[in-house]
């Protein structure tokens, strides 16, 4: 069996350790994972094709053309699209029982600095922003002013602030199947993110955490991802998912081998192959 694991050349170096882990784990489950450029695909000329491809860049578009070629996507184009855009995470899942944080989305040329929908102070997020990057905490009527011209042209979206800030827990799912938590919090930052300077431990989730979880995972066909909860009023609330979730947190704060669960996930979802003895070791 054939795979591509997908990066764009930016992110090679940074997730060198993660590449390493998936193709290790491929190589256990007797499956052919190579790493391709985001930037080398072209389908102008006639290309050998992967059974699945492992899409680790954001590109809903490449994603669905793969998929209307036959080739199966972890994550999916779905996925992609909706949970790279934080204003169509929000839509998608509104009126679904899944508890989530006031949420407007202005339409820049025509914001009322004075009357915003929100009152002062409030978290302004670009749509499409990763890894705690364009999310702002806006203070003031000049604060938000000044964001609006640096993020002008982005699709933007403003939130009441949750009452406890800098802490978020990072649930890794796969499939249909929560694997395991990490709470992130932070004493220097309204954001938890660990590459903000942010704490980590591994937590083990309530019943109304998993609810939440659940409810969101009902919606989806996953492969892997990150659904990040924050907490308001004592109560967990959804904040984001992350088609493209970073595990390095997970592999400091615990023993799990997240890649390993990942490739056995994919393996097992071709159910024509039939597993060898090694490879169930």
């Amino acid at each position: 069996m054939k795979g591509w694991l997908v990066y764009r050349q930016v992110d090679i170096e940074k997730n060198t350790h993660f590449i390493q882990y998936l193709i290790e784990a491929a190589n256990k489950y007797e499956i052919d994972l190579e790493l391709v450029k985001r930037e080398d695909i072209s389908f102008e000329t006639e290309v050998k094709l992967p059974d699945f491809a492992i899409m680790r860049c954001i590109d809903a578009p490449l994603t669905a053309r793969m998929e209307s070629m036959g080739v199966k996507t972890f994550n999916n184009s779905k996925v992609s699209e909706i949970c790279n855009n934080k204003a169509n995470t929000h839509r998608f899942l509104a009126n679904k029982g899944i508890p989530q944080m006031e949420t407007y989305f202005p339409e820049v040329g025509s914001i009322d600095l004075d009357k915003p929908g929100l009152d002062y102070p409030f978290v302004l997020k670009s749509a499409t922003g990763s890894g705690g990057k364009e999310v702002f905490l806006v203070e003031d009527k000049n604060g938000f002013l000044k964001l609006l011209e640096e993020l002008e042209g982005k699709e933007i979206i403003i939130q009441k602030i949750a009452d406890e800030r800098g802490k978020d827990l990072r649930v890794y799912v796969i499939g249909k199947e929560i694997i395991a938590g990490v709470l992130r919090t932070s004493d220097v930052d309204f954001r938890a993110n660990y590459s903000l300077g942010g704490k980590f431990r591994q937590y083990f989730l309530n019943s109304r955490e998993e609810k939440i979880v659940k409810k969101v995972i009902e919606e989806f066909d996953f492969g892997l991802v990150g659904i990040d909860l924050i907490f308001d009023g004592n109560e967990p609330v959804l904040n984001e998912i992350e088609d493209v979730v970073g595990c390095r947190t997970l592999y400091q704060a615990s023993n799990i081998d997240i890649a390993d669960l990942f490739v056995s996930f994919i393996r097992k979802s071709f159910t024509y192959i039939p597993l060898t003895k090694d490879s169930q070791k």
